[in-house]
């Protein structure tokens, strides 16, 4: 597939909420006889995400999987004796996610843009590669990524890699990573990225709710050279 774009959510702006320059996946035949999708590798070329969340503190990502509003004073055709699925009918998101089964998901430089209303403080995710193993929902698989981060207030520029083992939890709306490796380099005062480097092990949490991060750091290292170091303040707040 070429140039797909989704549809931003009503009062977020008339930018696109995704959009990817070219799509290539193929589906396995055999397993849709028993009603499940297997799929090889996908690969998604210049994939644009574009997060944001107004002043009242509501994302334009939240509406994305919800069905249609029942009117309070009308009944749930849901609940009627005769719109009841049969034991084993699977209903929702959730339930068709956990039938698909992607042999890998490959992203290549990929764009995603943070905009928050209420602290204002936009947040860019440049040149971004992903790739995932075999994704089975609730499973672990294999996960690597690097990507440039940009932020203009303060000025802030980094390179972050990773590689761990991911497990997606529809259940809780949840990613959990198990980082076997995290390394974040810090642009000096003269824009190269050689002036702080931090290396780490741990766990990286992802709320898709609220898209709020979670990590727990074990095994940190920090190097910086003179000039990086040179009047810089730390804070830490517990």
């Amino acid at each position: 597939a070429q140039a797909v774009e989704l549809g931003n959510a009503a009062g977020f702006g008339p930018e696109p909420f995704a959009s990817i320059a070219s799509l290539e996946v193929r589906v396995r035949l055999e397993p849709l006889l028993r009603k499940k999708v297997e799929a090889d590798t996908i690969v998604v070329k210049g994939l644009t995400l574009n997060l944001s969340r107004n002043a009242q503190g509501v994302g334009n990502w939240e509406d994305l999987g919800k069905g249609g509003q029942i009117p309070p004073n009308l009944p749930n055709p849901r609940d009627t004796q005769e719109n009841v699925p049969p034991p084993g009918t699977d209903e929702g998101a959730s339930a068709i996610m956990a039938a698909v089964v992607f042999q890998g998901i490959e992203v290549e430089d990929g764009i995603i843009r943070w905009n928050d209303a209420r602290s204002g403080e936009p947040i860019r995710l440049e040149k971004l590669g992903l790739v995932v193993g075999r994704f089975v929902p609730g499973m672990p698989m294999a996960l690597e990524m690097h990507t440039e981060v940009l932020r203009t207030q303060p000025d802030l520029a980094a390179t972050v890699s990773l590689k761990g083992l991911a497990t997606v939890d529809l259940v809780q709306g949840k990613i959990n990573t198990a980082l076997e490796s995290m390394r974040v380099a810090l642009a000096d005062s003269t824009g190269k990225a050689d002036g702080m480097t931090l290396s780490m092990m741990g766990d990286l949490s992802v709320n898709l709710a609220d898209m709020g991060l979670a990590l727990t750091m074990e095994k940190v290292e920090f190097n910086g050279s003179e000039s990086a170091l040179n009047g810089m303040t730390v804070q830490s707040d517990f």
